[in-house]
């Protein structure tokens, strides 16, 4: 028997086109989208405004490169909280993008992927209403945690491979794979290691995904999407395929287990040489799944279906690793990807070249 709705749940679903627990086509359905009439043109149907229906914070939570984030609170019931990401339509690009941005939400419904609930439209501005994350991004919750292990690591990476496994499915390419974009939802997260099965993780910030019509062949051509650190090799070459969101997240992986990232060659290649003393805190089975993630053939990489059914995803290492002693390398890793950041690595589909 199905949980009784509260009045509250009620009430947002009925004023804001909230489905919490509906099927994909259904919320594709549901989503409701809301856009304010122009006096002019009468070109858009009369409908509430986003301030009409939520009481939006004045602090920013979340900061892109298309827009900014903000906690919201629905007025028709104060407990309901959600997330409105703002993208004003001074920048067509931004505008651009968000529209699709919208369009790859709206096929989405997963437990590991940041929910789309409705959108608003104005002539200044388009609004997206998220499910509210209470939590913060992985690498921030580690450092919170004070330890962390390959149990805890499994856990979070074997949900990140199922909702990229579940939107490879549906042709979607997420081309933003990082850290900051994986968040860690703070009411399940304990804070100590024998509860690793708690971990939560939402993945978010579709703005720069695409829906590719030519299954696992991607995308090619000249335009780089995504954060320098976490590109793949064909995806610095201007190829998106599925399996670069793989190598992302095995990336994400290598700096969970070891503290950085592995170093590049000149060539379209990366050194990882899991014998040496950087690896001696990694187990056997964590070794094999990096180097099936980090293979520089596409074509010879895991997918995100077998990383997801892999031994060490699933938890069955026989000799889980304590990161513990990696922490200190962690901590020094994170504090430079925050200043790279600040500076402006990342390519909103522009050229490496030209960055």
């Amino acid at each position: 028997m199905s949980p009784p709705v509260t009045s509250s749940q009620s009430i947002a679903s009925s004023v804001s086109g909230v489905l919490l627990g509906s099927t994909a086509s259904q919320r594709k359905r549901m989503v409701m989208e809301h856009t304010v009439e122009d006096p002019d043109t009468c070109s858009k149907s009369k409908s509430n405004t986003i301030s009409e229906v939520y009481d939006i914070d004045e602090a920013v939570i979340g900061q892109g490169g298309f827009g900014s984030v903000r906690r919201a609170t629905l007025r028709a019931a104060p407990t309901v909280v959600r997330a409105v990401k703002t993208v004003w339509k001074r920048n067509l690009k931004a505008e651009s993008f968000v529209r699709v941005e919208i369009n790859i939400l709206r096929r989405l419904d997963h437990p590991c992927i940041c929910r789309l609930l409705e959108t608003f439209e104005d002539e200044k501005a388009i609004y997206l209403v998220l499910e509210f994350i209470d939590g913060r991004e992985l690498f921030d919750e580690i450092l919170e945690l004070g330890c962390f292990n390959e149990k805890q690591a499994a856990a979070v990476m074997r949900q990140v491979f199922s909702a990229l496994q579940y939107c490879h499915a549906r042709k979607v390419m997420h081309r933003d794979m990082k850290p900051d974009n994986i968040m860690l939802q703070r009411p399940t997260v304990s804070r100590t290691p024998s509860a690793s099965q708690q971990l939560e993780v939402k993945l978010i910030d579709f703005g720069l995904a695409v829906i590719s019509s030519r299954g696992v062949r991607g995308r090619t051509g000249s335009a780089v999407c995504g954060s320098a650190d976490y590109l793949s090799p064909e995806a610095r070459n201007g190829t998106c395929l599925p399996a670069s969101d793989v190598w992302s997240a095995g990336m994400i992986l290598h700096a969970l287990l070891v503290g950085c990232l592995p170093h590049w060659t000149k060539g379209p290649e990366i050194i990882l040489d899991l014998d040496t003393e950087r690896y001696k805190c990694v187990s056997p089975q964590a070794k094999d799944l990096l180097r099936g993630l980090l293979e520089v053939d596409p074509t010879k990489r895991l997918d995100a279906a077998a990383a997801a059914a892999h031994p060490w995803s699933q938890g069955l290492a026989k000799v889980p690793g304590d990161l513990t002693p990696t922490l200190a390398s962690f901590v020094s890793f994170h504090r430079s990807a925050k200043l790279r950041e600040r500076r402006s690595l990342h390519w909103p589909c522009s050229s490496l070249a030209s960055s």
